[in-house]
Order: C-alpha cells, then structure tokens, then sequence
C-alpha cells in the first residue's frame, strides 16, 4: 500500500485508559495462553476487549505489532499491505518475499501469497505478538481463507490474538480440542461488583456508594460501556439515585443513555459532537474544516472531550489523531441522520474529502466524496493523484481506487481511461484493450469529451501508446510503427512509462517491416543514454532482446540479456528484473540449458505480481514445460490449473489460447490422445500471426500433436496452415518461427510419403538455425525429427551442430518417463526407426494385430489404396514378402514387441 493512502494510526496500540480497573484474572490467563497458537477475545460491543488487551501487551516482553481493522479493511490487498506494515514495523527487513508478490499489478494467488507470508514468518529473526482488533469487520472470503491458513500453518514463533464481536470462521473446535486457543469470553470481562464500584469511584468519585455501584453493576450486567454511559449521566445529575428509577428495562438502553450524555453537552460541544461523528478517524485541523469553526477550536473541544472520557480514543501516543468509541458513534450517526434537515451531511463529506485530498490520504478522500454523492469530486481526486502513482507504478493502489468508482464516471474521464488502459495491458486483456480505444477514440471524435485542444490532443496521443502494441499484436506492423512513432513524438520526456512501450514497440514493429538495423541503432541510442534509469531503458533491453531472439542472433541475445539483468539489478524494481529474468529465460530454454533458464523462469514466478501477466504466464508454461520433460508431469499439471484460475481471474482471456495448447500436450503425455486430438482438430489459426513474446505458440502446439497422432487429412490440412504460417513469417522476418515451421513441415511431408520434400525442408530449418544454435525448436517439435535429423548429418558443414541437436534428443529420451509426442527414441534405435515413418509404423502395429486393409483404412481413417501403399512400403524396407514375415522381421528388429 502507498505512503499516499496509508493510515499509520491503525498499526499504534490503543492508549490505556486513565480509569482502567487492574484485572489480574484475565491477565493471568492471558500470560499462560502465550505458547499457545492463538488467543481468541470475543464478546459483543463495550465489554473492554481492546483496552484489557492493549493494557496486558503492556507487561509482555515480547515485540507486538497491531492492526486495528473497520470495514473498510476487508479488502485483500488492503488487509495484506497493512499487515505487512504492522509486522515491518517490529522486523523492517522483514515479509520481502510476501512484499515482492503484492507491489504486482495483479493480486496475487491467494494460495501462493499465503505459503510465502507464513514461510517469511518463519524466517522472522525472533519472537511476535500479532493482534488483529475488531476481526469482525473482515467478510471477504480471501482474508478468511488466508488467516484459517495461518492459524492452521502457524510458525512456532508467532502468537496470534484475535479481538472480535463474534467468533471468527476458525477450525475453533479443533484448537480447544488440542490445547491450542485461550479464550476470552462476555462472561469473563464482565466487572463483577468490586469491579464496577471502583470503577464508578474513579470515573464520579464519591457520588456513587457502595450500594448504588452494585445496583448498576447489576441492571448493566457487568458491561462496561453501560456502566461508563451511567457515569456520564450520574455526572449531570442533581440525584444520582434517580437514575436507577430512570429505566424500565433491566439492562441500559444504549439509545437513551446516549441521548442522556447529549443532553448535558453544551449546544456547542454538542454540535461539534454531531458533525464529526461522519469521520472514522480525525485531528483537530480536519475537525476545523469539518465544523467550519476557526483553527484551534477544535483543539480544545478534543481536549475537553479526553477529560470527560466521553468515549475518545486516541490512535497515538501524540494524540494527534482519535476515534469515537463504536457504539458511541453508531449513536451520534443516528441522532445526526434524524437531523437531516438542519445538518448538510453531505457537505460535511466534501469537506472532509477536500482535506484529505489536500493531505495525501486519498482513499479517505475518495470515501467520503462518494458518501456525498460527488461522483465529480471523487473523479477529479482520482485524476489528480493518479499519474504520480502510475509513474511509480504502484498500480495495486491505483486499481483500488478506481474500483471506487462507477464504470459510467470512468468512461466520462479521458484521463481515467488511460490508466484503464495501462491495467488492461499489463493483464494482457489486449481485446478489451482494443475495444476501449476504439471506443475513447469515438468518443473523441464526437466531442464527448470537454477537453481543452491541447489536452484532446494529448489523449489521443495517449492512445496512439497503446495502439502500437495492439496493431503489433494482431499483425499490423505498419501501423504499429505509425502509432508508436506519433506517440513518441508527442510524449514529454518525462513521462517514461508511456515513452518506454511506444519505444519497444517501435523497434520491432521496424523489425518487422525489414528495418532491423535501424530498430538496433535507435534501441541501443537509448540503452547507453547516461541520462538515467528509467522505464524507457528497460524497454529498450526488451525491445532488443526480443528482436535478437526473432531474428535468430541468439549469441548477441546472451550479451543483451546479461546486461539487462545487471541494468535490472542497478533500478532495484521489481518490474524491471523481473522482464530481465523473462528474456533470459526464453534465451536459455531454447539453448536447450533447461537449469539455467528454470533458474530465471522461477525468478519471475518469485515476483510474478509485480511484472505484467503475459511474462507472469509466460514463465510459468516455461515452468511446467521443463517439469514435463523432467516426467514431473503432476507438477506441470499443478502449474497449469493454477495459472488457468488465475487467468479466468484476471479475465485475461487473450491468453487462454496459449494455455488450452499446453493443456492439450498434456493431455497427450498423460495417454488422453483423443483429447488432445479434439483440441487439435477444433483449433482454427486465426490468421494473425502469434505474437513470439509467449511461450506457448498454439499453431506449433497444433502442429506437434496433429504431427504425432493425426491422419492423412490431418496433416494435409496443417500442411496448407503451416505454410500459411511460413508466408507470414517470412513476410514479418521472423527467422525463429521460420525454423520452426520448417521443422514442423518437414513431419508433414514426411507423415505424407514426401521423404525427399520432408528431408530438404528439414535440411533449410538447420541452414538458418545453425548460426543462431537453436535447439529447442527442433527438439520440442517430437521425436519423430530425429531421423530425418539423422539422415542429412552425413554433410560435413553442418554435422557438428547437427550432432549437438541429435545428442539433445538424447538426453530428453534417456529420461524414464514419456515426456515427447509421439515415439521416444534414443539414436540406438535411430537406423532401424528410420526405416520406417509414423505412418508405417502405425499401419505395421495394425497388422501385427490382425487387422485387415479394409480395417486399417476404417481405424486410420485413410483410403484402401493408401494402405497397400504403406504396405508394400514396409515390407520393402524390412526385406520381406508378406503380412506374416513383416511381422516376424519387425519383431527381431525390436519395432515391435515379442508375441
């Protein structure tokens, strides 16, 4: 949470009262109860819960840190950041992991977030008190869920005491059961009669007797806000004995005691009283301005208060700030609602806005302008406010304010709107992007906005930012660069955020359109500026990273991403290392040093929160894929069910494509080939080219599943996609999808009898790889290359790279569990499989099975014609006959198993 919404008072231990009564009982309980995981204080409003345990934690010696909660506070993040600070302000150094996951631009998983806050607990340097005041507030299912875990997991050195109006949603049978809660109930706060009468003694002294404190201590039932509302009424009193006459029910009636207490109020204080009752926390300047008195005023009405111990609590040893006691001011709110007429709340509201505005405490601010209805004073302080936070990007905070809004105020705020924008993009939710600009757009060329020249013209520039990455996104590298080169224009130099994605977009989009040197030239001009730090200069590593990655320069790519790891290392922002890591690991992976780049994938999921959710998503399908080739197919499986929730989340739905085409591999490796098979057959390429900034490449994760398991029409119709795809590619000088299309075409022809077609499209992938020394995109296409590999390594020009690519295929095939597509082979078996091709192999095992050619055809959904075809295929290769030999042969040969 920022400095600019932080309310430090909430995290100050109450003071203890002047008249408390000492209760050696219940601190004795509370003492014996330290060892334990929790202490639970529960009991409705006014029985001191708060006071009796602020008051014990005075005689700990042990570090406390508290956090008092209202309704407000029952919101994920904000619950978290406070949290976090509480703990912080014991342990400063401490919590970094769980700080890293919420300083993202999304909330974090509500299960990662809570392993890493009880790992960090774990790994506090010493021993902590954590209160958790007015618990009851909290509804929001994930705070529930995350404290259930924390109480269940809890770290031996944490001692949580939890201070309610109800039982909060705890497995509380089970903690009773094994020993593991104190309890601290109604029954055990209630004053008892010595209790009550001193009590009454030092708040009234000696107008009170024995008799009479016992009496009331008995109508009150033992509640202390009941017994301290009396003594307020007994101070105004000519006979105090009345008052026991003045009730007809047995126990106080909150209502009239309240009005009792108003009744001896000056007309002043009384007012004073009413007005600020609208504030949740307040100090005497914003109580000047609330009640439109001169400054200092309400200095001494505060003091005269604190005196009278008229139900004010101070939240600071300063007594800067203060609050009402709950009850106190659920009452004044009432009687202030009834006096509508007379009192402008609403006006009230807007004051109080103002000043916190004027003050940096916005999210009070926002509050209370839309207490008042004043969905313009709200908007105009979210405008005014926003771009410092956006330029810093502490977007958690900025989302938490615009959801204060309506969407309909949002959409009459161009400024609003862009860093709508930002949040969309950073989600990759790239069709709802589209779908607001094009919108702003029209609303700007209609005149819906009340904007000065300057300014329309700076929101349509605004929007020309993000219209680069959308045009590059779905293919459109022209008008991306159009985009890109207008909004860099128009930008001031300071704002470097927006500057830094026109910038890398810029450079690729030149890429695209044949023009990589100068993209390099103005990409590395701003690398090696001296001038700062900025956003602008980690974009530019992006930009570049990606583009040497593209064009097949992967040796100048290492040297790149080394320097942006140390440039990310210098910045010390989570955003930055974390794109640093992203590149790095895409280098790695397709270097094929599955260590290194699992190294710097897990860097990024360590922070995926404070990066954007493509590279976020990106890494952790790079995750996944190396547990699958290290047969952790389980673990894979987690990863992926974990981000597809987090993605439904986030409604980053333009990144299910990719997730549903790894899913579908997985499939394929867990033996569900049908399945994978429906998904394969279902997916229709688009026709956009497939942005290289993802892992998971859909088309290819098509191809690699139609390629191992599909039929003749299968791969006729990839084929025509395929090539589609290589037209594209070529057209966009893209040599690292180039290669992999290729190696993808090769299986085709190969899958459909073109052995020679298949082995020259192979023969041009590893031409232009080898420069390059990609390795992955042979490997990931499936076992079945291997051969055909195989097959062209007699030329001596290329033989050392393609023994370093066969020795990959190795290595992946040595591991015991199936982690390719199709047939898993190592190169002892290389010569007798390259006798025969996938589709031979298959019709083979149907033969060997019995089935006839008219049941082959059926089962392989292909002609009779093809079938005698593959036929007579095998048994030329294997040397034989007949059906009968074939068999026989294949059987000696290890193709097929013994009978």
């Amino acid at each position: 949470m920022e400095a600019t919404t932080f309310i430090r008072t909430k995290l100050n231990r109450p003071r203890v009262v002047s008249d408390l009564v000492e209760r050696p009982r219940l601190v004795e309980k509370l003492n014996s109860g330290l060892e334990r995981k929790l202490t639970l204080v529960a009991a409705p409003a006014g029985f001191g819960k708060t006071t009796l345990v602020s008051s014990w934690l005075d005689r700990v010696d042990r570090p406390t840190a508290w956090l008092s909660l209202d309704e407000h506070d029952s919101d994920f993040v904000v619950f978290v950041c406070y949290l976090l600070h509480a703990i912080q302000d014991i342990y400063e150094n401490a919590l970094q992991s769980t700080q890293a996951l919420m300083n993202g631009s999304s909330l974090p998983a509500s299960n990662l977030l809570v392993a890493t806050l009880i790992n960090d607990i774990a790994d506090l340097p010493g021993p902590l008190v954590l209160v958790l005041d007015d618990y009851h507030h909290i509804l929001d299912d994930a705070i529930l869920h995350l404290v259930d875990r924390l109480v269940t997991s809890q770290p031996a050195q944490l001692h949580l005491v939890i201070i309610a109006r109800a039982d909060p949603l705890l497995p509380l049978p089970r903690l009773r059961v094994r020993q593991q809660m104190t309890e601290i109930r109604a029954q055990d706060l209630r004053f008892g009669g010595d209790e009550a009468e001193l009590f009454l003694q030092m708040v009234v002294g000696n107008r009170v007797d024995h008799q009479m404190a016992i009496a009331l201590n008995r109508r009150a039932e033992g509640w202390i806000a009941g017994l301290r509302l009396a003594a307020l009424s007994i101070q105004g009193e000519d006979d105090p004995a009345a008052l026991l006459t003045s009730y007809q029910d047995s126990r106080f009636v909150t209502e009239y005691l309240v009005s009792e207490v108003l009744m001896h109020q000056p007309d002043e204080m009384r007012e004073f009283l009413l007005r600020t009752a609208i504030l949740d926390r307040f100090c005497a300047d914003l109580c000047d301005v609330v009640t439109q008195q001169p400054a200092g005023s309400s200095a001494k009405r505060l003091e005269e208060l604190e005196r009278a111990n008229l139900f004010l609590t101070p939240l600071d040893e300063t007594k800067d700030w203060y609050r009402y006691h709950n009850l106190f001011q659920d009452m004044l709110r009432i009687r202030l609602s009834a006096d509508a007429d007379a009192v402008d709340t609403d006006d009230l509201h807007r004051r109080a806005s103002r000043w916190f505005a004027q003050h940096g405490y916005i999210e009070e601010a926002l509050r209370h302008a839309l207490a008042a209805d004043d969905l313009s004073l709200a908007a105009d302080t979210l405008e005014q406010n926003s771009d410092n936070l956006l330029n810093r990007l502490a977007r958690h905070t900025l989302e938490q304010w615009l959801s204060l809004l309506p969407e309909e105020v949002i959409w009459q705020r161009p400024h609003l709107l862009i860093f709508k924008a930002w949040q969309l993009y950073r989600q990759y939710r790239i069709t709802a992007l589209e779908a607001l600009l094009d919108q702003a757009e029209a609303g700007l060329d209609r005149g819906h906005y009340n904007l000065p020249h300057e300014q329309h013209q700076d929101f349509r520039e605004r929007i020309q930012t993000f219209r680069s990455a959308t045009y590059y996104l779905i293919g459109d590298d022209r008008r991306s660069l159009e985009a890109a080169e207008r909004a860099l224009a128009w930008l001031p130099e300071n704002e470097q955020d927006a500057r830094g994605l026109a910038l890398a977009f810029f450079g690729i989009a030149l890429q695209a359109l044949g023009e990589e040197d100068v993209a390099v030239q103005r990409y590395n001009e701003v690398i090696h500026d001296p001038s700062g730090l900025g956003p602008a200069k980690a974009q530019a590593f992006l930009g570049l990273s990606f583009l040497q990655l593209i064009t097949g320069k992967l040796q100048e790519m290492r040297q790149t991403t080394h320097q942006f790891r140390v440039f990310a290392a210098q910045t010390q922002h989570p955003n930055v290392i974390g794109a640093a890591n992203y590149v790095s690991g895409f280098l790695h992976y397709e270097l094929d040093e599955l260590e290194v780049a699992r190294e710097y994938f897990s860097r990024v999921v360590e922070i995926q929160h404070s990066t954007n959710f493509m590279a976020a998503s990106s890494c952790l399908l790079g995750l996944a894929r190396i547990h699958q080739l290290g047969g952790e197919l389980e673990r894979s499986q987690e990863i992926v069910v974990a981000l597809q929730a987090e993605t439904m989340r986030l409604q980053s739905t333009d990144l299910l494509p990719q997730l549903e085409a790894f899913q579908a591999q997985q499939w394929a490796l867990q033996g569900e080939v049908e399945r994978a098979l429906h998904w394969a057959r279902g997916f229709s390429p688009k026709g956009a080219p497939e942005p290289p900034l993802l892992f998971e490449i859909p088309s290819l994760s098509r191809a690699r599943i139609l390629t191992a398991y599909g039929n003749d029409d299968d791969l006729q119709a990839l084929q025509h996609d395929l090539e589609q795809g290589l037209a594209m590619a070529e057209a966009r000088h893209c040599l690292q999808r180039v290669i992999q299309i290729l190696a993808h075409l090769a299986l085709v022809h190969d899958g459909l009898e073109r052995k020679d077609e298949a082995l020259v499209t192979l023969q041009r992938a590893v031409v232009l790889a080898r420069p390059g020394g990609f390795i992955r995109s042979f490997v990931d296409t499936g076992p079945s290359l291997l051969p055909l590999l195989k097959q062209i390594e007699r030329q001596d020009a290329l033989s050392g790279y393609l023994r370093q690519l066969t020795a990959a295929f190795d290595v992946h095939a040595a591991v015991g569990t199936k982690t390719a597509l199709g047939p898993t082979q190592t190169s002892s078996e290389v010569e007798r499989l390259a006798l025969l091709t996938l589709r031979e192999e298959e019709v083979l095992h149907l033969i060997a099975a019995g089935y006839t050619n008219q049941e082959i055809a059926s089962e392989l959904f292909i002609s009779m014609h093809t079938v005698k075809r593959h036929a007579t295929h095998i048994y030329s290769k294997l040397g034989v006959a007949n059906r009968r030999q074939a068999v026989h042969k294949a059987r000696e040969m290890g193709i097929l198993s013994p009978a």
